[in-house]
């Protein structure tokens, strides 16, 4: 199971621990910018122009969406 997974699954829990300062607010982010990269590659884009076009979105640099992709992508 991958984070990005294991967070949909979780997802009103986390939120919750986010609310209550448990768990950093930051992994809500990190979830909404790797959704949009995912919608972006479903419409077609290569993976670097996906990238681009979330970092975009969210005014980040193509390598902190990388960085980002890496870390939900990874199996926990």
């Amino acid at each position: 199971m991958t984070r990005y997974e294991y967070i949909n699954e979780n997802f009103e829990r986390i939120k919750n621990d986010v609310g209550l300062c448990i768990t950093p607010s930051c992994v809500i982010k990190h979830f909404a910018i790797y959704g949009r990269y995912i919608y972006y590659r479903k419409q077609g884009y290569e993976i670097m122009e996906s990238a681009i076009y979330a970092g975009d979105d969210f005014k980040m640099t193509d390598r902190s969406v990388f960085t980002i992709i890496k870390q939900m992508e990874m199996e926990i």
